[in-house]
């Protein structure tokens, strides 16, 4: 294997396996009680029952590679991001499993109110083979129909998670330009973004490192290193999606949940040079030199603690999990 084969595969493949290993578990803390009860709108033992039937029913299209019958428990990111990891198993020959997820919940966030569509999540426990829970998200888009996953971000290690409404209360959920934190969800999302973009930037120091970036900023750092000779590397966020969501804390804050795209380019500028690939990108564009360029596409779902706007807390990042969508080259 050639030294930048070794270094490609070497910085690629850590980011790419999109695990936590040696992470501690993160503390929860128990939900607040309710002063009042109205009553909401899913009692948590109804929301555990959904749980774990939308378990059951990932488990089976986990087990058929099935992005169709996966359909019927996720959409929006989830979907996207879980169907793409079926694409990689297949063509991987099994060597790349779709991302571990535990549908046993240590803590329930029930919706508060019954209007649609209605949002619930819970964090999971410790999947197996991976050493932090998870926050789940679901949606209830009608009365008529099942609840789906719509985001998954695996916990960051050492995050408190911030104290959540009692399920005797509910989790009230939030427009994502809600002006009663200290910034509107869909800014706070914006501002991820920026802090990937800009890794020394302002709003990058004051997000506080977190081990996604940080992983983005070393495999673009590895990878500039190794193609000095052959080319150059970049690595770049987009404009936030929509499918923001944003659910009320005990505090006043929220937990804002949504994705973020991620393009990694590999440009080869010496003509006669040869810019191998491995691992991932291989697997879906092929390993053959690129001759030009390579893009390969990511899909970040990343969750925040947005404070109250009276708060002096900063927001912070809670979990996250990058997903490779696509890999494809410009020849």
């Amino acid at each position: 294997m050639s030294p930048i084969r070794r270094a490609l595969a070497g910085a690629c493949a850590g980011l790419l396996a999109a695990s936590l290993a040696g992470c501690a578990d993160s503390p929860l803390p128990e939900p607040s009680s309710a002063a009042s009860y109205q009553g909401p709108a899913i009692t948590d033992d109804r929301l555990a029952e959904v749980i774990n039937a939308i378990g059951e029913e990932v488990v089976a299209a986990d087990a058929a590679q099935d992005p169709e019958q996966l359909k019927l428990r996720m959409t929006g990111a989830a979907l996207a991001a879980r169907s793409a990891q079926y694409t990689l198993a297949t063509k991987s020959e099994g060597d790349r499993k779709p991302t571990a997820l535990s549908f046993a919940p240590q803590l329930l966030m029930v919706p508060a109110l019954a209007d649609f569509p209605r949002h619930a999540a819970f964090v999971s426990s410790v999947p197996e083979g991976h050493n932090s829970p998870v926050l789940v998200s679901l949606v209830q888009e009608q009365a008529r129909t099942p609840y789906h996953v719509d985001h998954w971000a695996r916990l960051f290690p050492g995050v408190t998670f911030p104290q959540m409404p009692s399920t005797q209360e509910g989790v009230t959920s939030l427009a994502i330009d809600d002006t009663s934190l200290k910034t509107t969800p869909a800014d706070a999302l914006a501002s991820y973004q920026a802090a990937i973009n800009e890794p020394a930037g302002d709003t990058a120091k004051a997000l506080g490192a977190d081990p996604l970036r940080t992983s983005i900023q070393e495999t673009v750092k590895a990878l500039t290193d190794s193609l000095a000779e052959v080319g150059e590397a970049s690595w770049t966020a987009g404009p936030p999606g929509e499918d923001i969501i944003a659910l009320r804390t005990a505090d006043g804050g929220a937990v804002v949940l949504g994705t973020v795209p991620t393009t990694l380019e590999l440009k080869k500028t010496v003509r006669r040079a040869k810019l191998q690939i491995s691992d991932d990108l291989a697997t879906l564009a092929g390993d053959e030199p690129v001759a030009n360029t390579l893009k390969a596409s990511y899909q970040i779902m990343v969750a925040l603690y947005v404070p109250a706007k009276d708060s002096d807390e900063s927001i912070a990042p809670l979990g996250g999990e990058q997903v490779l969508l696509k890999a494809t080259r410009d020849e």
